[in-house]
């Protein structure tokens, strides 16, 4: 808040505003998070572990980058023709999904009861993510923010007052986003135009979709992997404990990503004369915060970690203070990241990301097969630094 407060420029105010509303989002739901332990079983929050997966898939790839190219459409005709193909293959994706999880044998057998929600997950996500972007390009940032706010907040009182497993609860908080058909009531779109659009912005969906799978898909391999290999009520009681020891990286990281991004741009843009500098500040301000904060987990964690979650939530003593290690080092990193995107040192991050997902791919489901959960988890912790680590060091090197 003294961050945005201290910064004049109208860019980076709604920049805030947007990453302000994800922070609302999450931290709504942290807040409700020591009455929902104690409402819920821990397998209905291994449901919505994988959920969440689902819907970061969707969010990111739903659309195909469509969405993205909204922002930047030759023509308000062209953007609502790529709205319109967003909203079809949200239709198609939501539906296509439904069959392909049933019969996907094994992987999906621990949460094969939620395929319906899944679904449903994949159509109201990438339908609000679309409508997000529309309202981007019209200069709508106070409801892009209370959009974004909206999911978490809608979460929270259905929890509260249904009767709704908390998976459906989760599928459902993404509905406001489906207000976005009602433009189709008076002009339904027309399948051959938007053929032709899609044609037309091909690099988008090509190229675009390819850096963004490899992300969501390496950041959901830790919930899916444990999800089959140590139950749905295991993944469910640690994704709630890094949930909790990462809420400081995470709620400060959303603001402060699109804001550095921004400035950074702007340093650039100027002649980069001070980008070396910036960069440095921000740096030690992350590794600092969270050096406090893994003390802090280290000498406290257990305490915290009942007194939100309750008493059945306790854990390990340095399986906590590891998770916080793992959360903080993407805490760190993820913010400085917006670095590459300044210099549009696109290639760089994609090879990371898919140097991530095959090393995962790898590391993960052989631990998970060897190992008990505990093992596991410092297996995790270790990958995650070390492919950070790389991933910093990646960024640095583009200061040069």
């Amino acid at each position: 808040m003294l961050l945005f407060v201290s910064l004049r420029s109208t860019a980076a105010g709604k920049a805030f505003v947007v990453g302000l509303g994800y922070a609302i989002s999450q931290g709504v739901v942290l807040l409700a998070t020591p009455w929902l332990a104690r409402r819920y079983e821990a397998a209905e929050f291994g449901v919505v572990a994988n959920l969440i997966s689902v819907a970061n898939i969707a969010v990111a790839v739903g659309a195909l980058r469509l969405d993205q190219a909204m922002l930047v459409a030759d023509s308000d005709d062209d953007a609502a023709g790529l709205r319109n193909c967003s909203l079809v293959l949200a239709l198609v994706w939501g539906f296509m999904s439904i069959p392909v999880s049933a019969l996907s044998g094994a992987w999906a057998q621990p949460w094969a009861t939620s395929v319906l929600t899944a679904g449903l997950t994949i159509f109201l996500a990438t339908a609000t993510q679309t409508t997000a972007m529309e309202l981007l390009r019209d200069g709508r940032v106070r409801t892009v923010g209370l959009l974004r706010a909206s999911q978490g907040i809608l979460f929270v009182v259905l929890a509260f007052t249904t009767g709704y497993s908390l998976g459906f609860c989760f599928a459902l908080s993404w509905s406001a986003g489906a207000m976005v058909f009602l433009l189709w009531r008076g002009e339904p779109p027309r399948l051959k135009p938007l053929v032709m659009l899609v044609s037309r912005y091909r690099p988008f969906w090509l190229i675009g979709s390819f850096g963004s799978i490899l992300d969501v898909v390496g950041f959901s391999m830790l919930v899916w992997v444990m999800s089959s290999g140590y139950g749905l009520a295991e993944c469910g009681r640690v994704t709630q404990v890094q949930r909790v020891v990462g809420a400081p990286a995470m709620l400060l990281a959303l603001p402060l990503s699109q804001l550095l991004q921004w400035k950074w741009a702007q340093e650039l843009r100027a002649g980069g004369g001070g980008l070396s500098s910036s960069f440095s500040q921000a740096f030690r301000l992350l590794v600092a915060l969270a050096l406090l904060w893994i003390v802090t987990i280290f000498l406290f964690g257990p305490a915290i970690v009942r007194g939100v979650l309750g008493a059945g939530w306790g854990g390990d003593r340095w399986e906590i203070a590891a998770l916080s290690i793992a959360v903080c080092a993407r805490g760190i990193v993820s913010p400085l990241s917006g670095l590459l995107v300044v210099k549009r040192a696109f290639s760089q991050a994609v090879g990371w990301q898919a140097s991530y997902l095959a090393t995962a791919l790898i590391v993960l489901p052989l631990a998970s097969n060897q190992l008990d959960l505990r093992s596991f988890i410092f297996v995790f912790v270790a990958l995650d630094v070390l492919m950070y680590s790389i991933y910093l060091f990646i960024i640095c090197r583009s200061l040069r």
